[in-house]
């Protein structure tokens, strides 16, 4: 029989392994992710959600899917809102940004800015495939 101490260790060394990947992500205020695919769209919505940011209504990256990404290039900007909201970000299509003065930037070069490697990237997809495989941010499959 398993004593109760044990099986609170074992429980917790379990919850452990499978807690969502955490990360501490920069903000920048003169920058911008250009999606050119619905991948690349689901991957920036996992890696913010893993480093705490929001939609600017306070909801969850992966709650939403953009569904003019299909139709003309998408970016959403990286956190620049600073102080309480630090790590709040928008969207819109990406002349509005290169009118602002905007640097857009691949999903690729997001990741090399903040320092997420592939290991960690797979990190964040096995999580998120595991434990939110249904998430708005995927989008419908293409027929």
């Amino acid at each position: 029989m398993v004593e109760e101490n044990e099986l609170e260790i074992k429980l917790s060394g379990n919850l452990k392994k499978d807690k969502k990947p955490s990360l501490s992500l920069h903000t920048f205020s003169d920058k911008a992710i250009l999606f050119s695919d619905r991948e690349d769209y689901d991957l920036i919505m996992k890696i913010y959600e893993c480093g705490g940011w929001k939609w600017e209504d306070d909801e969850l990256p992966t709650s939403y899917f953009l569904e003019d990404i299909d139709s003309a290039p998408c970016c959403v900007d990286m956190g620049v809102f600073e102080g309480e909201n630090s790590g709040v970000f928008g969207y819109e299509h990406y002349k509005k940004y290169l009118e602002r003065g905007y640097l857009l930037v691949s999903p690729k070069k997001f990741c090399e800015l903040q320092g997420i490697d592939n290991a960690k990237i797979k990190e964040i997809e096995r999580w998120f495939d595991k434990h939110k495989p249904n998430r708005k941010s995927k989008g419908e499959k293409l027929k």
